[in-house]
């Protein structure tokens, strides 16, 4: 007899059909019963989408939660809604798209959460305490600082907020899940208005930028980074003795000693108190003196997702990285590390700064299912940081086997208050970017903020960090002037948009002090740099237009620290996009691409008037460039035919001393390899002093993935040093993304997952290897 267990219950018994089940039509079924969504629940939501007027022009410079107040005993009334503007006349086309499973079950959850939103008049943000910002420009009254995160129990899932009104974080959040379902369903987005808008307009010193020659050679090479005196974590770093080197769950330590290279100690960060899930991989790195900084995710079972099926006896469940743990350590003493202290916070690591002996952690923390957002229980969309302080469990070298003491403390965690939370009107996502300052030392937290909205691209001066975010939308609220230093005519319907906040740093103590939406995407950090108190970007900025068509271009854009543009360079290059950025002082240089590779070099002396100073179109591209001393750039990219079509890499040498001439004086076409360092710049090894540069690659053209660390002497020409091979490994990964080159005297060391292998920097003949 066939089993009919498990087929759909509305399968109809067609005469003659065969009774096996099929899986497919088992899954499909299945989805459909569960992801359906009710017919009178969608037409309501369409006449509420089509209801909708368009959004505002103007962007507020921050959206927050009102000051803290006393959580009140039954769920506060919220101001009823003023009217809302009719457009600024722009008109726009939304494209066309699919509807999956995903918007389905957020046209659901729109259905079951209400949507309460704020909003002003006519581009007015009215701000508490009676302050009003007119085009997102006034300051209102700065309400008083509040005393801080409220400590809850000892376990996450009881947190209670003793402080803030979420309210608008919480509308925020729902009109993100209205903007994504009108975007694929049709109808006009929606928009939030500021409960305080908070905007810093000081001055701040000029950053450096230049990472080229410094004043006498170093003793060892650091992470290479993109501001100088600002650190970058990575998966190894070195003080000039010991090498720290992060991979699995286990950080190892080498004394960094030439032929006599080994291994001192090990550092296994599962036995690190306080984890609340499954124990990940370490991500990053930082070293500050002797702490030594672990990045390391903590995972949860997603049992919720609104994806799984508990109908079927076999069903895959999704581990997700529910925190980032930041884990301090003490190596004062290599041979024998000790467990200080670890911190966290919501979401999944993305990168982290060390200034001044304060770190500086980014993480992205998603609301996968909006549905199960309470808005009278903040700790189901509001991120959280947690602290666990040194106990019984502080051998950092306890084998991982071992069970921690009964005793060991456990994370103590609480809500990011209100007013640390910043958000962005017609948001497309439910994503925020949380960002916190430890001070190294005392293990201590400065600061803390959260904006809702992500952030794709981390960038940090002296003074500021910049959050930005992309977005896919058909219609981004891009702010008039904004839209106008681009070039942008009426009718143009934008490909992509970016969210962008400037985080305050002062020393620490974070605050959200500006946001802004900029039409197209920003490529990576090395887009935006920060210099005299104006903040310089490159955007490729694509999109459809009735007259046009579709088209793309590069535009220079040049803000003030409110973020509003006070010059630009709006059609950089036409139906091209940016392939490389690097800034140095009053000069950047911009590669963009279709068939050649223009490299332009840019005056941006007079903020208001940046001028293209000279360009040179060459084939190929470089996808990162490295300042190579006075007046000379090293360019690292793919080579192209005359068609434009990519047939392997190229090493540039640049003279860009006289910017209206620029020259390639040295190039050097290499095989068609893996190379991680087109697109992570902290993969490069770059001495300038001693004119080489180096990466970790694998090479393909064998068929065999052959694992290679390349160095290459850089001067008049540019030529081969070493072709280094790496030890086998049993990774079903590339190694090269693992492998990194740090010069300690005069020895090179590669470290990769499976070896340690040393070589003198004449000749490179290898000293030693230590096997990992």
């Amino acid at each position: 007899m066939t089993d009919q267990t498990n087929l759909p219950p509305d399968a109809p018994d067609a005469p003659g059909a065969s009774n096996a089940p099929d899986p497919l039509a088992e899954v499909a079924a299945a989805m459909r019963r569960q992801m359906a969504p009710d017919p009178a629940v969608v037409a309501d939501l369409y006449a509420k989408l089509d209801a909708e007027p368009a959004p505002p022009r103007d962007v507020p410079v921050r959206l927050v939660a009102a000051a803290p107040v006393a959580p009140p005993t039954a769920p506060a009334a919220k101001p009823a809604a003023a009217p809302r503007p009719a457009s600024a006349g722009r008109s726009r086309r939304r494209f066309p798209a699919l509807a999956g499973v995903g918007t389905a079950v957020l046209a659901v959850a729109l259905a079951v959460v209400p949507l309460v939103q704020g909003r002003s008049e006519a581009g007015t943000t009215t701000a508490a305490g009676g302050g009003e910002a007119v085009g997102s420009v006034t300051a209102p009254p700065v309400a008083d600082e509040p005393a801080g995160p409220a400590t809850a129990p000892p376990t996450t899932s009881q947190t209670t907020p003793t402080e803030g009104d979420y309210g608008p974080v919480y509308d925020a959040l729902q009109a993100a899940v209205a903007n994504q379902a009108a975007y694929y369903y049709g109808g006009a987005t929606t928009g939030v208005t500021a409960e305080n808008a908070i905007l810093d307009t000081a001055e701040v010193a000029k950053s450096s930028v230049d990472t080229g020659r410094g004043s006498a050679p170093a003793a060892y090479s650091e992470t290479n980074v993109q501001v100088e005196g600002i650190d970058e974590a990575d998966i190894v770093k070195t003080d000039g003795s010991t090498i720290f080197y992060g991979h699995g769950r286990t950080v190892t330590l080498l004394t960094a000693d030439g032929a006599g290279t080994s291994v001192v100690s090990r550092i296994d960060v599962t036995q690190a108190p306080g984890w609340e899930g499954t124990p990940g991989g370490v991500a990053d790195l930082m070293l500050a003196g002797t702490t030594l900084v672990v990045f390391a995710h903590d995972y949860s079972p997603d049992f919720d997702s609104p994806y799984l099926d508990w109908t079927y006896a076999s069903t895959s469940v999704e581990y997700r990285a529910t925190q980032t743990r930041v884990l301090l350590y003490d190596v004062t003493d290599p041979a024998n590390p000790t467990f200080r202290e670890a911190l966290g916070q919501s979401g999944s690591y993305s990168t982290a700064r060390l200034m001044d002996g304060v770190l500086y952690t980014v993480t992205t923390y998603s609301i996968d299912d909006p549905a199960t957002a309470d808005p009278d229980d903040p700790v189901t969309y509001v991120p959280l940081v947690t602290d666990v302080a040194a106990g019984p469990a502080a051998d950092a070298g306890t084998p991982a086997d071992t069970e921690p003491a009964a005793d060991a403390p456990v994370a103590q965690a609480s809500l990011l208050p209100a007013t640390d939370i910043a958000v962005f009107p017609s948001l497309m996502t439910t994503t925020y970017a949380v960002a916190t300052a430890i001070d190294v030392a005392t293990g201590a937290r400065l600061g803390e903020e959260a904006v809702l909205g992500g952030a794709d691209t981390v960038y940090m001066s002296a003074d500021n960090l910049y959050l930005g975010g992309f977005t896919w939308s058909a219609d981004p609220p891009v702010p008039d002037a904004t839209w106008a230093a681009t070039g942008l005519a009426d009718g143009v319907t934008l490909s992509s948009a970016t969210t962008l906040a400037r985080i305050a740093l002062d020393g620490g103590a974070l605050t959200a002090a500006a946001t802004t939406m900029l039409p197209g995407a920003i490529l990576n950090q090395f887009s935006l740099d920060e210099y005299d108190g104006y903040l310089r970007l490159a955007l490729t900025i694509s999109g459809w237009s009735d007259d046009v068509g579709w088209s793309q271009k590069a535009s220079l854009l040049v803000l003030g620290l409110d973020l509003q543009p006070v010059g630009s360079i709006a059609d950089l290059a036409v139906d091209e996009g940016i392939q490389s950025v690097r800034f140095s002082g009053s000069v950047v240089h911009i590669v963009t691409y279709r068939q050649t590779d223009p490299l332009f070099a840019i005056d941006l002396s007079d903020p208001t008037a940046p001028t293209v100073l000279g360009e040179l179109k060459i084939p190929g591209f470089s996808t990162y460039l490295h300042p190579w001393g006075d007046g000379w750039l090293v360019g690292l990219g793919q080579n192209t035919t005359d068609e434009g079509v990519s047939d392997g890499l190229k090493l540039s040498l640049f003279n860009v001393a006289d910017p209206v001439n620029i020259a390639e004086t040295a190039k050097l076409v290499l095989p068609w390899y893996d190379v991680p360092a087109l697109y992570d710049h902290r993969a490069v090894w770059a001495d300038v002093d001693r004119g080489l540069v180096g990466f970790a690659a694998t090479d393909w053209t064998t068929g065999s993935g052959q694992e290679l660390y390349l160095v290459y002497r850089v001067g008049t020409t540019i030529e081969q040093a070493a072709r280094l091979e790496l030890a086998a490994s049993t990774s079903y990964t590339s190694d090269s993304y693992s492998t990194r080159g740090v010069r300690v005297g005069e020895s090179l060391y590669v470290v990769a997952p499976s070896q340690v292998t040393v070589y003198a920097l004449d000749g490179f003949t290898p000293e030693a290897a230590v096997a990992l």
